[in-house]
């Protein structure tokens, strides 16, 4: 274990190895392993809101990946059933952070286009290639676009 010396700031490195040491990153198998992941990625973000150590932000980056991939690969994640396809899209973007022209890459179009998708004013609203991008890069049931 290293020590720190009496003045030196702890560097990324630090913080990010100190948070493994607290919580090991390796795959999410199994439904108890997902609920701790989660209640450890919530009590840590909480503790560390705002921060801008490097070392911090990709290790919580890293186990919310983690927690995602089984999600997807268990069933897990929002009902988005309810919802329009408008909506559903708006739920996605929020849910994971993306701005317009985030979400415009994500499906191969303009911020434009998005727009006018989001906003109901584009009649044939998503096209089945970027629902296909949706379902691919989200895990989504494509039948919330329809």
């Amino acid at each position: 274990m290293r020590t720190i010396r009496k003045g030196r700031q702890p560097s990324a490195n630090d913080t990010y190895f100190a948070l493994v040491r607290r919580y090991p990153l390796r795959p999410i198998r199994a439904d108890a392993e997902h609920a701790a992941a989660l209640r450890f990625l919530t009590a840590t973000s909480m503790r560390y809101q705002g921060t801008n150590d490097r070392g911090t932000l990709d290790y919580l980056e890293t186990l919310a990946k983690l927690i995602e991939d089984y999600e997807q690969t268990a069933g897990h994640g929002p009902d988005l059933s309810d919802l329009s396809p408008r909506s559903a899209l708006n739920h996605i973007m929020e849910a994971h952070g993306l701005n317009v022209s985030q979400m415009a890459a994500v499906l191969g179009t303009s911020q434009g286009t998005l727009s006018d998708i989001r906003n109901g004013t584009r009649r044939s609203g998503l096209s089945k290639q970027m629902i296909r991008r949706l379902v691919d890069r989200f895990g989504v049931d494509a039948r919330l676009f329809l």
